[in-house]
């Protein structure tokens, strides 16, 4: 089992392909709804870094400063586009595992997952500034529950 909070700690590191090829920062971590266990990475990718695109987190791993999965780059910038919006509907999450080549159970059974249930983690960046004043990091605050939505 995966730790959550190593694969937070991941937050902005590099991902690299199975080759060492850089396929871009990594941004979130997305849990199973119903293990708490951490199921699938964000990185961006596309052009100036624009798009989100997801990749497994089962096989990552980390080496030095950076993370490496076993696919290849151009596997990862075609994965299905899916909205980074804090929850997976079994569908899109369908879509992502057969992209992979992975089967569904591979992670857990998707069919029993509720829909429009988020949790994101909190993340707070702090850097070091040389001119007085406050100094503004990135945050991202955990949110719970379930809220419904039209995915049609």
């Amino acid at each position: 089992m995966r730790n959550i909070d190593e694969l937070q700690s991941w937050h902005g590191r590099d991902l690299i392909d199975r080759d060492g090829d850089e396929i871009g920062p990594i941004g979130d971590v997305y849990v199973d709804d119903r293990t708490g266990q951490p199921e699938w990475l964000t990185v961006r990718t596309g052009l100036f870094g624009l798009r989100e695109s997801f990749v497994p987190a089962a096989e990552a791993r980390a080496e030095g400063d950076t993370v490496r999965v076993p696919y290849e780059k151009s596997q990862v910038k075609d994965a299905p586009n899916v909205d980074t919006d804090g929850a997976l509907s079994p569908d899109e999450e369908s879509r992502l595992y057969r992209h992979y080549g992975l089967s569904e159970s591979a992670g857990r059974d998707t069919a029993s997952r509720e829909t429009g249930r988020a949790r994101l983690r909190e993340h707070v960046v702090t850097e070091n500034a040389s001119r007085t004043g406050p100094v503004r990091g990135e945050e991202r605050i955990e949110l719970e529950g379930d809220f419904a939505r039209d995915r049609r």
